[in-house]
């Protein structure tokens, strides 16, 4: 009887993501799970046993009847389940509005429009929470935009910066820059990363410390599309690469539980951002992905009481996302008039924020290919092998990586200097993009070849110079005069 009365209320199927399972038969598109949670399909049956039958449903047969059901949707094809935001084979953006009854906004270059049905199956985790139905309107955009704008503590220069981020969390199938904002303690960075998070993808956790470990990580950040870490003082190099596959497509692979070899897999890419004063040392990968953002402090005078800064929020959230959806559709019909030779290494970021200066007349992108090389210099500063090239190679210099180490050794080196040729080539090749940046020339060896052989320029020399020539001609133990006798073992 509970067989039938499932397959009476859903069209019965398994999907890719997790477990979830079935899709209600009067048209929200809304996968449930299988078991667990509160919006469950057992859940769901147990109340419609009751609401038939005046009775509840036996504890073995609900067990039984989920056993059955998952046994047929073995033998059916899988679907794929989006969270929050999904895209169409048409290339429309397809935002799900979280409500019990399955609405979704459709986004496409002509506009947008609030669905009954949404043309992409959609899950939620027990984090989701429902948006305001927006609602269209003439001028929407500049009057949403800038009621989001009056909220916010960011100088005008970063805020196309802000918008572009917006718009391109909004994009399912493209990397997305971690959003960093930095500022002193008073600047109000977690009221923005709450405001900024909660517009597209409001949670039950909308500010979460950082994890402990992977499989923490990726749990957190499986559950909802935005991800904020609240006061971030240290990145470790685990986080650091996991924030880096999250932006761009990451999986963890882990024993099931009471099984002895099966395994589950998290997939996900999702959108993150960080608020902090200080992040710590930044490495190169994740630095490239950072979008920084810096928030002024607040004069006492100016300052709300969170209480007024959250009804604020509430009373303008609904005008803020009508604006945004209509943003997003002028970015998607300039976008493909977007033509540029050379790209940052988030080129779809990129484009995205040529699009919306574009569209508002602003100069965002000058700022983020500025802030671009502000960080590759933190970065620099922060790596004692790139510190040390910038400092002690002055000439260009071609060579193996042993003789690289040995070259850059000092008296006290520090305590993460690397030990052998192997890790000094390594962490010459993490180094090289921020020093790129810089407008050195760092040529990887061709592994191909026997020897492997390095080739660093510096920014300041002649172009077209044979550099062992050059490194002849370098005085060894020389240091240049504008580093004040700075030594490399200095960190």
């Amino acid at each position: 009887m509970l067989i039938k009365l499932a397959e009476e209320r859903y069209r019965l199927g398994m999907m890719t993501t997790g477990d979830a399972f079935g899709v209600p038969v009067d048209g929200s598109n809304v996968a449930r799970l299988l078991r667990g949670g509160r919006r469950s399909l057992k859940a769901e049956l147990a109340a419609a046993y009751y609401a038939k039958h005046q009775a509840a449903a036996p504890g073995q047969a609900l067990t039984d009847a989920l056993l059955v059901l998952e046994g047929k949707a073995q033998n059916m094809m899988p679907t794929d389940v989006a969270l929050r935001i999904a895209t169409t084979d048409d290339g429309e953006v397809v935002l799900d509005l979280g409500g019990d009854d399955g609405r979704a906004v459709v986004i496409g270059p002509a506009g947008w429009q609030v669905v009954t049905t949404s043309p992409v199956l959609f899950r939620r985790t027990r984090a989701t929470l429902p948006l305001p139905v927006p609602v269209r309107a003439v001028g929407a955009m500049h009057a949403g935009l800038g009621r989001l704008r009056q909220l916010l503590n960011i100088h005008d220069g970063e805020w196309p910066l802000v918008l572009a981020w917006l718009v391109s969390a909004l994009l399912a199938d493209v990397p997305h820059p971690v959003l960093l904002l930095r500022g002193e303690q008073g600047t109000a960075k977690s009221t923005a990363a709450r405001l900024l998070t909660s517009l597209i993808d409001p949670c039950a956790s909308q500010l979460r410390t950082a994890p402990r470990n992977v499989e923490d990580w990726a749990v957190a950040a499986s559950g909802s599309w935005m991800t904020c870490l609240d006061n971030v003082s240290d990145i470790p190099p685990w986080l650091s690469d996991a924030i880096c596959r999250a932006v761009t497509g990451d999986g963890l692979l882990r024993r099931q539980l009471f099984t002895d070899s099966d395994v589950s897999v998290l997939a996900f890419r999702r959108v993150v951002a960080m608020t902090s004063i200080d992040p710590g040392r930044l490495h190169g990968d994740p630095a490239d992905r950072l979008l920084v953002v810096e928030l002024a402090r607040i004069d006492e005078a100016n300052r709300a009481a969170d209480r007024s800064v959250t009804a604020a929020w509430r009373a303008a959230h609904l005008a803020v996302l009508a604006g945004l959806l209509d943003l997003t559709t002028e970015v998607l019909r300039v976008l493909p008039t977007i033509r540029r030779r050379q790209l940052p290494r988030m080129a779809d970021f990129a484009r995205v924020l040529l699009a919306v200066d574009q569209v508002l007349d602003t100069d965002g992108y000058a700022r983020y290919t500025e802030q671009a090389g502000q960080v590759a210099e933190q970065v620099v500063e922060a790596d004692s092998v790139a510190l040390a090239v910038r400092d002690r190679i002055t000439f260009p210099w071609q060579g193996t990586a042993g003789e690289l180490l040995d070259k850059l050794a000092a008296e006290r080196p520090p305590k993460d200097w690397p030990t052998t040729p192997q890790g000094m080539g390594g962490r010459l090749a993490r180094a090289a993009p921020a020093l790129r940046s810089l407008g050195w020339s760092i040529d990887a060896p061709d592994r191909s070849k026997r020897t492997r052989v390095w080739t660093i320029t510096p920014p300041s020399s002649a172009p077209g110079e044979p550099p062992a020539q050059m490194a002849l001609m370098e005085p060894p133990d020389e240091t240049p005069s504008d580093q004040g006798g700075r030594g490399a073992d200095d960190d």
